[in-house]
């Protein structure tokens, strides 16, 4: 038997779909089995037209959850910024805390060169003031914009980790150890600093 656009060669292998006879140069080999190139094309369209579809059906999709859970959204971005201002509450009132702390513990200059600030004292305010610029970060995020690479806490010299995941992007702090926390970091989702100790 000789091939189909060839006559003076022997097919080698029938197309799986239209069993036209192919010789090497024609026969397409791929996971389904031998196709010739008109059977090839079809596929090809029809894997296109189908992708299609389902791109627009998972438009359509996404469009009836937003509608349907606009409610629901707006009650957790509530929440949300309920949870946003708890936190910031905390980090003013471990900074006056600390602030009213030096101001009773400052003495004569001579004193305060001799005194050194206790290390889990100096290590909470550089955490309140790391998760300060974490709460920019998140800002910043939050409004569709990019931060700048150098805005990072004073401890840092590596920069910070930034993972993208679709839509959400999460910035992570390079060494957490430093603060006594596993996981310091922030998201477009979730733009209130997050501790995980």
């Amino acid at each position: 038997m000789s091939c189909e656009n060839h006559p003076n060669v022997e097919a080698i292998a029938n197309c799986s779909d239209c069993d036209t006879p192919m010789c090497g140069l024609c026969a397409n080999y791929i996971e389904e089995g031998v196709y010739c190139e008109s059977c090839v094309s079809n596929r090809e369209t029809e894997q296109i037209v189908a992708e299609k579809l389902q791109r627009q059906n998972k438009g359509a999709i996404q469009k009836q959850v937003t509608e349907l859970g606009a409610e629901n959204a707006e009650a957790a971005r509530k929440g949300g910024q309920n949870s946003q201002l708890i936190q910031v509450l905390i980090i003013v009132a471990c900074l006056l805390f600390l602030t009213v702390r030096l101001f009773l513990n400052s003495g004569s200059p001579d004193e305060q060169a001799n005194s050194e600030l206790p290390v889990a004292e100096f290590a909470l305010v550089s955490l309140v003031q790391c998760m300060l610029i974490f709460e920019e970060i998140g800002e910043i995020l939050q409004s569709n914009n990019t931060p700048d690479p150098a805005l990072r806490c004073d401890q840092t010299a590596p920069p910070n980790i930034i993972t993208r995941n679709g839509d959400d992007i999460k910035i992570s702090h390079p060494d957490p150890g430093v603060y006594g926390v596993e996981e310091l970091s922030v998201s477009k989702s979730n733009p209130v600093p997050t501790l995980i100790y």
